[in-house]
């Protein structure tokens, strides 16, 4: 049982018995295959808001449940294009006073709306990761983790920039460092919390673009083989994290079975996945020489992804049906969706493609995207965040990477139709919900 906070507007979940926890990298590219129309409808008050989480006597074990996620990128800047913070490592010590139960507690929001993952962005490898894990693992939550776009393309060293697109010695270092930093147990396994790592956030449209399959399949397989041996030499053992590598849901005209049909056309996201199928399976073709099989890490600890505004019809039909006739084995899930147009009503949508993933062998869920409005963005960035930010009331101004940042109430935001968005989650995630007063 959470109890309440008594400011308007706002979210926070006390734990009555509390148990210890141990302590802008999404691509800014919107093509029009995103399909997105509405904005969200204004909200006219803000509202009290308190977490209401009731004990579930039993849980399906973490290979059997659906993946039903929330991507997650608190960034507390209020105006577009703002830049008011230096890091977007949420998972970092610094941040807790946004997803720590003591303070905000974003995780338990989550957890309340029916959440067993949260997929997360910024990752800075020389900050400790520990506490969220623990945090999340205290939630019987998982983390799907990002790799920072950093040492693929923002870095003087880059491998976009210096390597020709071999990233294995810039990810190695950087995953090394994420192990010793809260990846890894001291007794040499993965932390229990570890979902999934995403070796890159849509490669089909920065590394460079989608025009050039080559380059992104280069950057993606070498990335894994670098990312591989950071684990030998750490010591990993027992149960491996999979690896994934999430794509746009462009149609790559450029890749492999391209003028293929696909119920009137290409299908969006596919070639992409094809063409890093190929590569996996024959990293010379790319002009990678591989010190791994990667081969076999492709079939046995690799999950495709891809980030979608479609709905739940437009998935089965347009995508699914194909993905299951070309990939047998290989589980996918979408790293980000939610479809904000006019006439979609979010909690049929939700439950749509939840029903979808759960009739099928291969696709296993989604993460809702997202967590909370992205003012920095602007435009129609803004209809996707299920919570906004009130600044009538905070839980104080913290320290954040030397940024004197506040942790702001959280408002629920309504979609297009006047449909709380909270609401809709925990409706079809199947969590206890959110209770609002006045």
């Amino acid at each position: 049982m959470l109890g309440c906070c008594c400011c308007c507007g706002c979210v926070q979940a006390h734990q009555a018995n509390r148990r210890s926890a141990r302590e802008f990298d999404r691509s800014m590219f919107w093509p029009i295959y995103r399909g997105h129309t509405g904005q969200l409808g204004p909200h006219a008050r803000f509202w009290l808001l308190a977490v209401l989480v009731h004990t579930v006597a039993s849980m399906p074990t973490a290979a059997e449940e659906l993946i039903k996620g929330i991507s997650y990128g608190p960034n507390p800047c209020l105006q577009r294009g703002e830049l008011c913070i230096q890091q977007d490592d949420f998972m970092a010590p610094a941040a807790k006073p946004f997803w720590g139960s003591r303070f905000r507690g974003d995780l338990q929001v989550m957890k309340a709306l029916g959440a067993n993952h949260v997929r997360l962005y910024g990752n800075n490898p020389a900050n400790s990761h520990r506490n969220f894990l623990d945090e999340a693992n205290v939630l019987s939550m998982k983390a799907i983790v990002g790799m920072s776009d950093y040492p693929y393309t923002q870095s003087p060293d880059s491998c976009m920039a210096t390597t020709n697109y071999d990233c294995y010695s810039q990810i190695k270092v950087q995953y090394a460092m994420n192990l010793k930093n809260g990846f890894m147990l001291e007794d040499g396994s993965y932390h229990p919390a570890l979902g999934h790592v995403i070796v890159i956030n849509e490669p089909d449209l920065k590394l460079p673009g989608i025009s050039s399959p080559l380059f992104w399949c280069k950057g993606i397989v070498s990335a894994v083989d670098g990312m591989l041996d950071a684990e030998k030499e750490a010591g990993v053992k027992g149960p491996l994290v999979n690896f994934t590598a999430t794509f746009s849901y462009a149609i790559c005209d450029s890749c492999l079975n391209a003028e293929k049909n696909f119920n009137g056309g290409p299908a969006p996201g596919l070639g992409q996945m094809e063409e890093l199928r190929a590569a996996f399976l024959n990293p010379i073709s790319v002009g990678y020489v591989a010190r791994n099989d990667l081969a076999a890490v492709y079939h046995s600890r690799f999950t495709n992804s891809f980030n979608t505004a479609n709905p739940a019809d437009d998935i089965k039909g347009k995508f699914l049906f194909f993905y299951e006739q070309l990939f047998h084995k290989v589980p996918v899930m979408i790293g980000e969706y939610h479809s904000p147009n006019k006439g979609t009503k979010q909690e049929e949508d939700l439950k749509a493609i939840l029903n979808i993933a759960s009739e099928s062998v291969l696709f296993r869920g989604i993460s809702f995207f997202e967590y909370q409005v992205r003012y920095d963005k602007g435009g129609t960035e803004e209809a996707f965040g299920m919570f906004g930010l009130s600044n009538k009331f905070s839980f104080g101004t913290f320290d954040y990477f030397g940024d004197k940042v506040p942790s702001l109430c959280l408002v629920p935001q309504k979609d297009a139709l006047g449909e709380l968005l909270p609401s809709a989650v925990a409706a079809a995630y199947g969590g206890s919900g959110l209770s609002y007063s006045t």
